[in-house]
């Protein structure tokens, strides 16, 4: 997300109607719905991201993983720039000889 490559994040999910984003409380859809009508507008206005991991941890559910992440990230939208506190968590599923995001829940609040 910080090179601006969305495209390039697809070979991470779940492809087709099987993968769910949700932020804020919000069902974004899938992750193709997502990256087109969500995070590419965003993407446009802002000039630079930055994301800092201040924890990460992972435990394995069955055939998968669940990743739990908790960080911070910088925005420039225009001549302001913003930073979020984040939570962040993933469900990888093995597919095709890969781990790909099946779920991933997104959470972020503008710090003051």
């Amino acid at each position: 997300m910080s090179e601006g490559a969305l495209d390039d994040l697809d070979e991470l999910f779940v492809l087709g109607d099987k993968s769910s984003v949700y932020e804020n409380g919000s069902n974004e859809g899938t992750w193709l719905h997502c990256k087109e009508h969500h995070l590419a507008p965003e993407q446009e206005s802002a000039s630079s991201f930055h994301f800092t991991v201040k924890e990460e941890s992972a435990e394995a559910t069955g055939e998968g993983f669940l990743v739990k992440v908790v960080g911070s990230f910088s925005v420039e939208v225009g001549e302001e720039a913003r930073t979020y506190r984040a939570a962040v968590s993933y469900v990888l599923v093995p597919m095709e000889g890969q781990l790909r995001i099946l779920h991933l829940h997104w959470s972020s609040r503008q710090m003051k």
